[in-house]
């Protein structure tokens, strides 16, 4: 089943938003402007389960010793890394235990996250953001 089809036959705002976020994450990797989520751009290290900061200007996270230098704001906490992570390398027909377990809330802000990354890497503009305005 497509993105399309999966959005088409969603039961309700998170089936849709797990959707778009899955094509999101596979749009951004074909296109080749994914984010840095798992290792801080400043050191190199590995950020396990910890929280770090996301920077859609420098393409990634930096852990919290780092951001003391480079002061960025957005908060992210692992579990969304874990979450977009896990969206990127699902299926749309497979529904994981994070397909399951999302709340509305978390799929809001990661599309969010997405599409503000994604307009600020892109020259394409995409339609379906006012589509979703109205289902949001």
């Amino acid at each position: 089943m497509s993105s399309t089809n999966k959005i088409a036959e969603a039961n309700s705002k998170k089936d849709i938003l797990i959707a778009v976020i899955k094509f999101q994450l596979k749009m951004m990797l074909i296109s080749g402007i994914s984010p840095e989520l798992d290792t801080c751009l400043a050191c190199g290290k590995r950020i396990l389960d910890e929280d770090m900061y996301f920077s859609k200007e420098r393409c990634g996270v930096f852990c919290s010793d780092c951001n003391s230098k480079y002061l960025i704001n957005l908060k992210m906490h692992y579990k969304i890394r874990d979450f977009l992570t896990a969206m990127l390398q699902f299926d749309f027909n497979y529904d994981s235990d994070y397909d399951r377990k999302a709340t509305d809330k978390v799929c809001v802000v990661c599309f969010n996250l997405l599409k503000d990354y994604i307009s600020g890497h892109s020259d394409k503009k995409f339609k379906t953001d006012k589509v979703l305005a109205e289902v949001l």
